[in-house]
């Protein structure tokens, strides 16, 4: 099983929301470390699939992009805690030497959180 961070590419990839302020996403208080987790991301024909474990139920978005397109997205999706598998059609080509990652964001009544990881 893969697990991707950021800063550690081979291990879970904790959501980092927040700001150099310390403020979340949107202004939003920011979750605690590990409320949003991407894992298992791979690129399969033209879509990509990935986990998505949730410490808590919120709603979640999700957006393939290179850098500087965004090449695919999921609407946003009402989840419960727990871990559940997202699908992201790829509808678009990535720049030449362009890393696509799938990011994905995590906002609840309490707050918001993000993960990022590259797309096998």
């Amino acid at each position: 099983m893969h697990h991707r961070d950021a800063l550690t590419p081979r291990r879970a990839r904790r959501g980092s929301s927040l700001a150099s302020d310390g403020v979340g996403l949107g202004g939003a208080p920011a979750l605690p470390s590990g409320s949003l987790l991407l894992e298992n991301v791979h690129r399969s024909g033209g879509v990509v699939n990935a986990q998505v474990r949730l410490a808590r139920a919120g709603t979640v978005r999700a957006y393939l992009w290179d850098g500087t397109t965004v090449l695919g997205a999921l609407d946003a999706t009402e989840h419960r805690g727990g871990n559940h598998r997202i699908t992201v059609e790829l509808a678009g080509k990535a720049a030449d030497g362009a890393t696509v990652r799938l990011v994905a964001s995590l906002e609840t009544a309490n707050g918001t959180a993000a993960a990022a990881s590259p797309v096998d």
